[in-house]
């Protein structure tokens, strides 16, 4: 399975790389990226089957990158990550087409407890959502 990581940081995507890589058979690829601008980006996320998207960076745009995500990789799993820990916030990625949300300092136990339940087919939200 392709999966995809998305984000600013090259440390945290790497970090979250690195939390993969001995659970799933994943072949995982990155994109550094801080705004909405996937047009560049359309042959890895076409063959992307999970992606993983580190929003913190990109605050109030996150829920309109989550939509373009989903119109260049439909089907693909989607895991939203940030901060926030509010329940209404983190209703706007979802209703946007994450399948998932996490907060961004996740443990490997929580990360792989998520993917798990999105390759299940059901929606994960993080417990330390309120």
């Amino acid at each position: 399975m392709n999966a995809l990581i998305i984000g600013k940081s090259s440390v945290v995507k790497r970090a979250i790389g690195g939390l993969l890589e001995n659970e799933f058979d994943f072949n995982i690829d990155y994109i550094n990226i801080s705004k909405p601008q996937l047009n560049n980006y359309e042959h890895q996320l076409q063959n992307a089957q999970f992606i993983i998207l580190d929003l913190t960076t990109l605050d109030d745009q996150g829920r309109l990158f989550i939509k373009q995500i989903n119109l260049l990789a439909p089907g693909a799993r989607i895991i939203a990550m940030h901060y926030y820990t509010q329940k209404k916030l983190v209703d706007a990625y979802i209703y946007a087409g994450a399948k998932g949300y996490l907060l961004i300092d996740t443990n490997r136990a929580e990360l792989v407890r998520a993917i798990g339940h999105l390759l299940d087919g059901e929606v994960y939200i993080d417990p330390g959502v309120s």
